[in-house]
């Protein structure tokens, strides 16, 4: 099954996302950047055995990788490493590993290709009190992420937002009801509800 349409995988993706937002909730000072939420989500992601797994790649020799990674820069319509989500869930037999030896297939400079989707997380971790400059830069990856499904239809992604108070500008509570999900995305947001 394509990891982008697996719900088995998605309720267990969201029960460790949610495990977060309670624990940041009772510890306010665990999570202070937004790689700190990125790092909690790769480890949180690992708990879960479909994706701990090591696999072979798709190289001819014997390479091993599991789903989870970072910053792994997607090509655009240009052919471009332009787009990089935060985090990205890649089946292993659709990666294929280089040695650093520049190929038609793989791109020099990221050292490994990849055929297809999967399910990506865009993060956003939103410490002060501006709320419309938070909601900027969350709609720009929404444009990321619509540039990537006009490539790839079988991609999947979580627009994981959290923000430390739970104040919201009337602009983002909008934003956030009205693109809560479809069925290639999902947000959810988390707040640590910091009383200021």
């Amino acid at each position: 099954m394509a990891l982008a349409t697996d719900q088995n995988l998605k309720e267990q993706i969201e029960q460790r996302i949610d495990e977060i937002g309670d624990y940041y909730n009772q510890n306010k000072g665990v999570i202070l950047t937004e790689t700190d939420l990125q790092c909690m989500l790769y480890n949180k992601l690992l708990e879960i055995e479909q994706l701990k797994i090591l696999k072979r790649t798709a190289n001819a020799e014997e390479i091993l990788t599991h789903y989870v990674h970072t910053e792994v820069s997607w090509f655009d319509y240009d052919r471009k490493l332009t787009l990089k989500p935060d985090i990205n869930l890649i089946e292993p037999s659709s990666l294929k590993v280089g040695n650093g030896q520049k190929s038609i297939a793989m791109s020099a400079s990221k050292g490994f290709y990849f055929e297809g989707g999967g399910i990506i997380f865009e993060l956003k971790f939103n410490r002060y009190k501006s709320t419309k400059k938070f909601l900027k830069e969350i709609q720009k990856d929404f444009e990321k992420f619509d540039k990537l499904k006009r490539l790839h239809d079988d991609i999947y992604c979580y627009f994981v937002i959290f923000n430390k108070t739970n104040n919201l500008c009337h602009e983002l509570q909008n934003f956030i009801n009205n693109n809560s999900s479809t069925s290639q995305h999902k947000l959810i947001y988390k707040s640590g509800n910091f009383e200021e």
